[in-house]
């Protein structure tokens, strides 16, 4: 028995269960360019460097755990640009000039792409509008390609 309460990872399942016939019908956007357990390099090179770190708990890695790696790269990157000398306003000046299609390899060539590139300018700094569809194939989720 269900408790009731069903989370976006779990749709797959809930779909099996009513026997919805199409279940690729069933579609929805995703902030990032690939889906857990994709067979992307990228991907598949942060899922294991991320177990590798923390085990394998129930539902992690999680959507909030690839938000936190990419945007903590983009981070380094405004810092490591900002240089020594760190002050608020040279970082904030960082940010509106030279943040232009950011992504976390651009730290490092061991960091995994697995969020979109970024771009900051003084009038927007929402850093990245991309996503990808999702749709389930085979019962799990897929992004579309």
């Amino acid at each position: 028995m269900h408790d009731g309460f069903w989370t976006f990872q779990q749709y797959p399942i809930l779909c099996r269960r009513l026997r919805v016939r199409q279940p690729r019908a069933v579609r929805s956007i995703w902030m990032f360019p690939y889906y857990f357990n994709d067979r992307a390099p990228a991907m598949r090179d942060f899922e294991a460097k991320w177990r590798r770190k923390y085990g394998t708990p129930q539902g992690r890695p999680n959507y909030v755990d690839m938000n936190g790696y990419g945007d903590m790269y983009v981070m380094a990157v405004a810092l490591r640009k900002a240089g020594a000398d760190l002050t608020r306003a040279r970082l904030i000046d960082v940010w509106n000039s030279d943040m232009h299609a950011v992504k976390p390899s651009d730290f490092g060539a061991f960091a995994s792409d697995v969020t979109f590139p970024e771009t900051f300018t003084p009038q927007d700094h929402d850093g990245n509008k991309a996503y990808s569809s999702l749709e389930i194939v085979n019962g799990r989720w897929q992004v579309v390609k």
